[in-house]
């Protein structure tokens, strides 16, 4: 599962990846990959997907059950996310609001028995595209 095999769908989705400013799904890239005259299998976009995973290429999350992926070195840092639930689109935040503003989690956690990995922090509301096009609709 080490080695990505070069095909013109990997290299694709690595290329629209890499020129990517916010967090994609799959059926976003299928409807992008269709664009450019390539139709893969929404299961072998799953597995390239998992393998850039291993490979560290890439970063997931989900939200509403939707996985959303980021490439790895765009985004450095540790960071959350903005969904706007008209387009479904998720934008990444700068920063994350729980590290900056509250240095000790522990406290919020119901004992001392229990022992904190990580959090998950995500906003959700209409982006600023959707909120200028409801506008200009009305």
């Amino acid at each position: 599962m080490g080695i990505l095999r070069k095909t013109k769908v990997s290299e694709k989705v690595l290329e629209v990846l890499e020129h990517q400013r916010h967090p994609v799904s799959v059926n976003w890239l299928l409807k992008t990959l269709a664009t450019h005259k390539l139709t893969p299998n929404k299961t072998t976009l799953y597995r390239l997907m998992e393998k850039l995973l291993v490979l560290k290429k890439l970063s997931s999350f989900s939200i509403n059950g939707v996985t959303y992926y980021e490439m790895h070195e765009n985004h450095h840092h540790h960071h959350h996310h903005f969904y706007c639930k008209k387009c479904e689109q998720a934008f990444c935040l700068d920063t994350c609001i729980i590290n900056k503003h509250f240095s000790n989690l522990s406290l919020f956690l119901p004992n001392k028995n229990f022992s904190l990995e990580s959090h998950d922090f995500n906003l959700f509301g209409i982006c600023d595209s959707c909120n200028i096009n409801t506008r200009e609709s009305v």
